[in-house]
């Protein structure tokens, strides 16, 4: 939440108050309090030291992902990248990442995900 005058090279800042609710709401739902078994993974991959920018960074999610090739993702116009977790994990709008809910945009039916 530091920097958002060049996040990215556009400036972000939010009226005071918005970013006072926000940053409260990013601590206290960050992976490093929470008591999930994924954050607390997420956690674990990275060094004491290792602040990723995008969580689609750090090593417990490119782990998960690694079997997914270039095409399924960046090529792919419905993916984009891998930080669009909503494209493939139909459930992540209510918080859930079961594999038994990924269906990949494109992927060969004999993926089971058509």
């Amino acid at each position: 939440m530091s920097g958002l005058d060049d996040h990215f090279g556009d400036n972000a800042e939010l009226a005071p108050n918005a970013h006072a609710v926000i940053l409260q709401y990013l601590i206290d739902n960050s992976a490093d309090t929470s008591n999930y078994k994924r954050s607390q993974r997420i956690m674990n991959s990275l060094a004491t030291d290792e602040i990723p920018l995008r969580i689609s960074e750090t090593p417990y999610i490119k782990r998960k992902h690694r079997e997914l090739s270039t095409r399924e993702l960046r090529n792919n116009p419905e993916i984009g990248s891998l930080s669009n977790c909503i494209a493939c994990h139909t459930q992540a709008d209510k918080g859930s990442f079961n594999e038994d809910q990924i269906k990949i945009p494109g992927a060969p039916k004999q993926w089971g995900w058509d």
